[in-house]
Formats: structure tokens, sequence, C-alpha cells
């Protein structure tokens, strides 16, 4: 299983300058493990940076 913290998952979806290497952790969907709190996080900072 991997956890890839809120800071990779901002850096994929905004696609910063270290999307690529979360890429090779962000494509193996079937091992991902990604708790709650980070799917917040993610969600909280998202909202407030990027127009709907």
């Amino acid at each position: 299983m991997i956890i890839v913290d809120s800071c990779g998952w901002l850096e994929w979806f905004t696609d910063g300058r270290l999307a690529d290497k979360y890429k090779e952790y962000l494509a193996a969907q079937d091992n991902i493990l990604m708790p709650t709190i980070i799917l917040y996080e993610v969600y909280k900072v998202l909202k407030r940076e990027v127009d709907e």
C-alpha cells in the first residue's frame, strides 16, 4: 500500500513542478490508500485556490 500525502496530491492536481515525480506513485491506483484527513486537506486547498 502507498499513502501519498496531501502535498503530493496537490502537486498532481495543480500540475506543479514535482507532479512528474508523483506520477509513478499515483498511477498504481490499486495500491493507494487515501485517509479521509488527506482527502479533506486536498479538498480544502483546492476549493480555496481554484475556481469551480
